[in-house]
C-alpha cells in the first residue's frame, strides 16, 4: 500500500510542477508577444505602403 501512495503522491507532484511550468511558459510567450506587437504591426503597415506605392507607380 505504501509504494502505491508514494507513486500516487509523486505523480501528483509531477503534474503540479508541469502545470506551473506551463503557466510560466504561457506568461513568457504573452510578454514576448506584447513586446513584438509593434514590430509585427510596423511590418504589416510597411508592406501595405510598399504595395500601394508599387500600384500607384504602375503606368495606367
Amino acid at each position: 500500500m505504501q509504494p502505491f501512495l508514494a507513486y500516487t503522491l509523486g505523480k501528483e507532484q509531477l503534474r503540479r510542477k508541469q502545470a506551473e511550468e506551463n503557466v510560466e511558459l504561457h506568461e513568457t510567450y504573452e510578454k514576448l508577444d506584447e513586446q513584438n506587437k509593434s514590430y509585427r504591426d510596423r511590418g504589416k503597415s510597411g508592406l501595405l505602403e510598399r504595395l500601394r506605392k508599387r500600384r500607384d507607380a504602375e503606368p495606367k
